[in-house]
């Protein structure tokens, strides 16, 4: 990390490497783990959780599902919910193009705080129950791209 002292204050010019899958969404309301200033920290706790390979980036599974279709996932991940923010909800955001239509997969789970997870649920055993809503959300998009 370089640090560029300005005046009275230090300005971050580069961060620590991190090996974060493409559009894997991690927001916490931990603190420490907030804004610009835990950025290091927030990119750490997601590598952590991904680094296992328990949870795995859920375009390969749509794209088995699907192999005829075009598969762009856009964001995938956990966040807070604004009102609890001690429960997460599991985020899949992807573009699946079959036969000339797009299906905007828009999924979240669940709708509401009630029953949500919360972080040291997702983090337990890799992520393994993070892994599982996600593979949920998959069989829904493939479902919604199916229909037509």
């Amino acid at each position: 990390m370089k640090y560029v002292v300005m005046g009275l204050g230090i300005m971050l010019t580069a961060c620590a490497s991190t090996s974060v899958p493409d559009g894997f969404v991690y927001e916490t309301s931990v603190r420490g783990e907030q804004g610009w200033q835990g950025a290091s920290a927030r990119a750490k706790a997601a590598e952590s959780l991904t680094k296992a390979s328990v949870v795995v980036h859920p375009a390969a599974a749509l794209q088995s599902a699907l192999p005829s279709a075009e598969v762009k996932v856009k964001r995938w991940g956990v966040s807070y919910f604004g009102a609890d923010w001690t429960r997460y909800q599991v985020k899949l955001d992807a573009d699946v193009t079959q036969a000339g239509r797009t299906n905007k997969c828009r999924m979240r789970a669940p709708d509401t705080p009630v029953g949500a997870m919360t972080l040291k649920e997702i983090r337990a055993d890799d992520g393994a129950a993070l892994q599982q809503v996600l593979q949920e959300l998959v069989a829904a998009c493939v479902a919604q791209v199916s229909a037509g």
